[in-house]
């Protein structure tokens, strides 16, 4: 019986579907990425960034402690290897790149500036336009100027986009600033830090929420009505209206404002 089990698995035709959440990249389809990735290295590579790769497969404690815990608990490939050591599959190139860097800290000329296009794993759920294999372009520097640097990625950004064919008006390049991001959730909602990363989820997500259920959401963690309208007013109105917010506390809002006025000296309107 078993046996007659066996040789009708057998006989079954392999199936031609990839790994959900993979693409399979054809000629015609690889002859286009090639195309976007050579212009991506071209304009990198004019602005002075040289090119890094790294290994696919990292020890699992390299991701506990340099990604996400939502990463790390929820979305991360992992397994014990034949050695009995607990490996991971690059879910994101940031911990491997701090890696590469620390391990030659003290021979690498300052600034750094690298770049990388790795393809990474994430355990989710495939939906339109983010798969489970992905593609990242990974532009990075190390002890530079911050303003400098600032300028430059958004820069880059602008002109990674114009030289794949894009016009001005086709695209919208969005700003975060960390700092500011605290100055609201500590200085303003005097939040606690357990807090945090929840509501930077909830932030992430808002977009693909409509107001009833961000306000929802937010409820679910512990805001206050008046807490979810500042958290509103803080995403969605011009930088005026979060000054006013921020009463005294606007170091981090004063640079930004900085950095986005040298942006539209350099960039036509």
């Amino acid at each position: 019986m078993s046996n007659d089990s066996s040789r009708a698995k057998d006989n079954q035709p392999l199936s031609t579907q990839g790994y959900r959440g993979t693409r399979d990249f054809h000629p015609e389809l690889q002859r286009l990425r090639n195309w976007m990735y050579g212009h991506i290295r071209q304009v990198l590579e004019g602005y002075g960034y040289e090119e890094y790769a790294g290994p696919i497969l990292e020890p699992l404690e390299l991701y506990a402690s340099k990604s996400s815990e939502e990463i790390v608990s929820e979305q991360l490939y992992s397994f014990e290897d034949r050695g009995g050591r607990k490996v991971g599959i690059r879910p994101e190139m940031t911990p491997t790149l701090a890696r590469m860097v620390a391990s030659r800290s003290k021979e690498l000329v300052r600034p750094i500036r690298w770049y990388s296009i790795p393809t990474c794993m994430r355990y989710e759920r495939p939906q339109r336009g983010r798969l489970r294999e992905f593609d990242q372009l990974n532009v990075d520097v190390f002890g530079g100027t911050p303003l400098d640097e600032d300028i430059e990625v958004l820069l880059t950004c602008h002109d990674l986009l114009m030289r794949l064919g894009a016009k001005p008006g086709d695209f919208e390049i969005k700003v975060n600033h960390r700092g500011l991001v605290d100055d609201v959730l500590f200085g303003v909602l005097k939040l606690n830090p357990s807090q945090k990363s929840p509501i930077l989820r909830l932030l992430d997500k808002r977009d693909k929420l409509t107001p009833e259920s961000f306000r929802e959401e937010a409820g679910k963690l512990w805001l206050s009505e008046s807490d979810i309208s500042t958290l509103e007013t803080f995403m969605t109105q011009p930088l005026a209206e979060i000054r006013a917010l921020l009463g005294s506390q606007t170091a981090n809002l004063d640079a930004l404002e900085q950095r986005l006025a040298c942006l539209h000296k350099l960039v036509p309107a």
